[in-house]
């Protein structure tokens, strides 16, 4: 059998999640899978800076952390970047229609 070899594997990638171990397994995942370029940041404060000096070309974000939600991350992401904005994923384990709809409505997707 042939392996899949994922498009994009030199797509920079940002994994932002408070949970060390949840970074950890993502970035495990994403290196086997062949991605290059991930960074984790478990602080969302640090994520606008980062984006301002180099935009990733994706962002794995989850939504419950101390000091700015991952929507809060979200808003000021759109505020400051606009239609330019990196492309979004929020990881939650959060599965209310409330939820789903607030990232939606930020222009993200949603796993």
């Amino acid at each position: 059998m042939t392996a899949i070899v994922p498009l994009h594997t030199d797509a920079d990638i940002l994994i932002v999640d408070d949970n060390p171990a949840n970074c950890d397994l993502l970035d495990a995942l994403l290196e086997d899978a062949g991605y290059e370029r991930r960074q984790i940041m478990t602080d969302p404060r640090l994520v606008l800076p980062r984006v301002a000096q180099q935009r990733p070309d994706l962002i794995l974000l989850d939504v419950r952390m101390p000091h700015m939600t991952g929507f809060q991350v979200l808003q000021a992401l759109n505020d400051a970047h606009g239609d330019d904005a990196s492309a979004v994923i929020i990881l939650t384990a959060q599965t209310d229609d409330d939820t789903r709809y607030q990232a939606l409505a930020l222009g993200c997707g949603i796993s």
